[in-house]
Parts: C-alpha cells; sequence; structure tokens
C-alpha cells in the first residue's frame, strides 16, 4: 500500500525591493473608551518603499516574510511583518 504524501505550498513575498507599500488601516472600536484619541493617533497611514526582505522561521519552521522599509520623510529603515503592509495606490 502505498501513501501521498501532501507538501505545503511554498510560502512567497508579496512585495519586491522597489515596491511602494503603505500600512493597512487600523480599526478602531467607536464605543470603547478613548476611541477618538486612538482613532486621531492612526489617521494619517504612512507610505514608503520596500528596501529589503527578510525571512524568518517561526517556531513550527513556516517561513514568515518581513520587509526593511524607508517611510516617506524618514532616513532609517523600519523592519515591518508582511501582514501590516498593503500595495500603495501610486501614493509617494
Amino acid at each position: 500500500m502505498t501513501t501521498s504524501i501532501k507538501r505545503k505550498r511554498e510560502a512567497k513575498p508579496r512585495f519586491a525591493v522597489g515596491d511602494t507599500v503603505q500600512e493597512n488601516s487600523h480599526n478602531i472600536l467607536i464605543n470603547s473608551p478613548g476611541a477618538a484619541q486612538s482613532k486621531a493617533k492612526f489617521k494619517g497611514l504612512r507610505v514608503g518603499e520596500v528596501k529589503n526582505v527578510v525571512t524568518k522561521a517561526n517556531k513550527g519552521g513556516a517561513k514568515c516574510f518581513y520587509y526593511e522599509v524607508l517611510w516617506k520623510d524618514m532616513q532609517s529603515t523600519q523592519t515591518i511583518s508582511q501582514v501590516r503592509l498593503v500595495l500603495a495606490d501610486g501614493a509617494c
């Protein structure tokens, strides 16, 4: 009797070096205490350019992608998880 081995798909990065990205919008519950202050804090989404792709393995060994992003009007890069970024709408 033969057994088939299921192979999981290889993870691929969503963004390439040079892509223009922005942060995901932050959903804040309106009826929570202090919602107005929290909403004002996140009103402007940052836009930047991907400078490097970093791959890290989680505890289970799966690849997780992080990006070094140079935000507009900043001089240094910041490492951001893939789930926090989306492609920009032609901004920057």
